[in-house]
């Protein structure tokens, strides 16, 4: 990598820029209008065809020290006024009137995550540590348990008696049901909310013919 290279890898990760090669090869920083290079002489501006910009704004970049070049206005296709433009030696407290002119976009700023999520992240962190210097109940029943660590014989204690109930549990219980459930069986209303009918109609009824 050259010197110029460097400069340019500095520039652009300064100001959060996206280098790309051009089309011989040269890094260069694109953008909407024209893009931005580095040379001997500096951070350098070149426009091709593209909209107008003043000429007090392009000689603000170098002052009395850099070179401005501007080309003959002239018409595209659509008929718009288009120029071609060359600035060489930007001086260091334009560089950002240099990225807005050649319309260079800059990336995101990765503003990391927020107080309370990296509290939450610490906390989980020494919960892991805690549980990591705790030995499992296997390593009790086997007699492993390590000196000098933290041991609580309850809580082991504990993990063996859900595991030996788990275990007395038969299979058939421990598999889910595939089957719907016969529907519950309803009551009888009551008495006082059972509809009464008059006598004859009862009496028809068995016979299918009204009174």
């Amino acid at each position: 990598m050259t010197e110029a290279e460097s400069a340019l890898e500095r520039f652009a990760q300064r100001y959060r820029l996206k280098i790309r090669r051009d089309e011989a090869g040269e890094p260069i920083i694109p953008g909407r209008r024209g893009h931005l290079w580095w040379d001997a002489e500096g951070l350098c501006l070149m426009i091709v065809d593209g909209r107008p910009v003043s000429t007090r704004r392009l000689k603000d970049l170098v002052g009395d020290t850099g070179k401005v070049w501007l080309g003959t206005i002239t018409l595209d296709d659509h008929g718009r006024r288009v120029q071609d433009v060359e600035v060489r030696g930007i001086r260091p407290e334009r560089y950002r009137a240099a990225i807005k002119i050649a319309g260079c976009r800059t990336r995101p700023r990765n503003r990391g995550a927020s107080p309370e999520v990296m509290a939450r992240v610490r906390a989980a962190k020494n919960l892991n540590r805690a549980l990591d210097k705790t030995p499992s109940f296997a390593s009790e029943s086997r007699g492993e348990a390590r000196e000098g660590v933290n041991h609580y014989p309850a809580q082991d204690e504990a993990i063996l008696g859900a595991k030996e109930a788990l275990v007395a549990v038969p299979r058939a219980e421990l598999r889910p049901r595939t089957h719907c459930a016969a529907p519950p069986v309803m009551a009888a209303p009551p008495a006082a909310f059972t509809r009464k009918f008059p006598p004859h109609f009862a009496a028809n009824s068995s016979t299918g013919a009204k009174a």
